[in-house]
């Protein structure tokens, strides 16, 4: 009898602990997947909370999950968010190295001192190495474009006014053999990461890598509704899950992210900055993605209401130390059922960019490393603004 009560007790309580777990996710579970495109920011910052342990599967060409125990980033120095959750202290430490932080030093930025139009062509031994790469990948993805307007960083050096930088052109097919398939196997297990890596497996500086090093960028798209109506909730994000990916992200979830072109005329942009060519790309991005611009039209909304506002520029550190643009975009508001008729009008762009299909969204998804980071850093510029002496702690409480 006792041993029966024994066993019924225990039941309960993993039930009660599966219970008290799950809930978080279930009071958001149906909105989230299934219905909304803009969340209230209590609701993205209880999914970061209860999401910043998660860790991703691995994919075939990238390590995300492996990689950080195989190769020891010790010696690297990683960005680490502190986090304020309830009266307590936490620490995210991502796979991101933080080279300039805008949040902290908005007048500081980094200067085009170069921007070469001759394709970037990788050493014989590289192309060599990475055939397998290329073909692989091909496999998986038989339509691939080998487009050359892409914009690679070739060097970066500090400044007394910040730092300066030296662009090139790049073709699809580079970035394909080594940023992408950064984690595949090319020859006696060794990978492009291992091959790329400099003394004590530190990040080379872009000068010496033999990665393609093309320019990524990341934005979180935001609105501010009537705070009367919303309280401390009034700030309301953007996500849907994402399309699934071949080597990058598969199927998680995310705003706005893609590659910078290159300049058609880059001579243009010697002396200026790269956060402002790299914002204006982004722009672009965004439309593609969501089909805001059609709404503006429509809404008789100019740019000059768009706020593009730089977060942070970074080395990527799960792909070999790809450079990283985080963004935040700020629009006026806008409803779910206003902007879901424009992003899901043209089915193109629905399969290329965000899951709608009934039986895709029910899948848990869960935030890439790059959009959880970029989470954080928008979430630390959103409380500067309203306390100067955050100390840049990401306050998850509201």
């Amino acid at each position: 009898m006792l041993e029966e009560l024994f066993t019924i007790l225990k039941a309960f309580k993993s039930a009660k602990d599966f219970t008290s777990k799950l809930f978080p996710r279930l009071k958001y579970f149906k909105d989230y997947y299934l219905k909304s495109y803009f969340y209230p920011v209590s609701i993205v910052k209880d999914i970061i909370h209860y999401q910043k342990d998660n860790r991703i599967g691995d994919s075939l060409f990238l390590n995300y999950k492996t990689a950080p125990e195989d190769i020891n980033y010790s010696n690297i120095d990683r960005h680490v968010f502190r986090l304020k959750v309830d009266k307590n202290f936490e620490s995210i430490n991502t796979y991101y190295q933080e080279v300039l932080n805008y949040i902290n030093n908005p007048d500081v930025n980094i200067t085009i001192r170069s921007c070469d139009d001759t394709v970037h062509i990788l050493r014989d031994d590289v192309l060599e190495l990475t055939n397998k790469n290329l073909d692989t990948f091909l496999s998986q993805k038989p339509n691939t474009f080998n487009g050359n307007m892409l914009l690679r960083v070739k060097d970066l050096v500090a400044s007394d006014a910040g730092f300066m930088c030296d662009l090139q052109r790049t073709e699809y097919f580079n970035e394909v053999r080594t940023n992408l398939t950064v984690d595949f196997p090319y020859e006696y297990n060794k990978t492009i990461r291992l091959y790329d890596m400099g003394p004590n497996r530190s990040l080379r500086p872009f000068s010496d890598s033999i990665l393609t090093n093309t320019v990524g960028v990341s934005a979180i798209w935001f609105t501010r509704c009537e705070p009367s109506k919303h309280k401390n909730d009034y700030v309301h994000f953007f996500l849907k899950p994402r399309d699934k990916n071949i080597a990058v992200y598969n199927g998680m979830l995310g705003t706005v992210s893609g590659g910078v072109k290159f300049p058609e005329n880059c001579s243009e942009l010697i002396g200026t900055s790269l956060e402002d060519y790299v914002a204006k790309v982004l722009l672009g991005i965004f439309y593609k993605k969501t089909q805001y611009d059609k709404y503006m039209a429509e809404q008789q909304i100019s740019e000059s209401d768009i706020k593009i506002i730089p977060l942070a520029f970074t080395r990527e550190l799960l792909r070999g130390g790809l450079p990283q643009f985080f963004f935040a975009i700020e629009t006026p508001p806008v409803s779910d059922s206003e902007i879901k008729r424009y992003i899901t009008k043209n089915a193109l762009y629905r399969r290329m960019s965000f899951r709608e299909s009934f039986i895709n969204n029910v899948l848990p998804c869960i935030f890439s490393p790059e959009t959880m980071v970029n989470l954080l850093y928008t979430i630390q510029y959103l409380d500067k603004q309203v306390d100067e002496h955050d100390d840049g702690v990401v306050n998850l409480n509201l």
